[in-house]
């Protein structure tokens, strides 16, 4: 008998410069070939941060009807004030609908937006809809304590 390994979900990011060149390889990666078998993720999030939020909430449905089980958003590059943070995810969550699941990306060294942990929790109270949050410091700031680290 064989000893098969269970993948039980994945997030999948990527620049989207080419919309459907995204779309075609986010297809693959939620359907996965595993020893001549096809099987399905059961936890699938993919990142749709896009520079506006009409082509947000397109990529995040059109992903959604391919099988992914919810989105993943980060901020975009701009924002700087807590309030302009809170306020964006605000109006990402609004563009892809409050029914669609999502997670939180903070990502501060690649984004340059620095989101402590009260705004994070200001988000995700706000937004019943965020299941999560995907967190990654950088090495000059924690984000535990909002203090520069040493």
């Amino acid at each position: 008998m064989m000893n098969v390994a269970r993948i039980m979900g994945g997030t999948f990011l990527g620049q989207r410069s080419i919309r459907e060149k995204w779309l075609v390889l986010c297809k693959e990666l939620i359907t996965l070939a595993f020893d001549g078998r096809c099987i399905r993720l059961l936890i699938c999030a993919v990142g749709v941060s896009a520079p506006c939020f009409e082509a947000l909430r397109s990529l995040a449905r059109d992903l959604m009807e391919l099988g992914a089980t919810g989105v993943m958003i980060a901020p975009s590059q701009a924002l700087r004030t807590d309030e302009q943070i809170v306020n964006y995810f605000g109006g990402a969550v609004e563009a892809v609908g409050a029914d669609l699941p999502w997670v939180l990306q903070d990502y501060p060294l690649t984004l340059s937006v620095l989101m402590t942990v009260s705004v994070i929790a200001r988000i995700v109270n706000a937004q019943t809809s965020c299941q999560t949050s995907k967190t990654e410091s950088c090495s000059t700031f924690d984000p535990c304590t909002n203090a520069p680290c040493r």
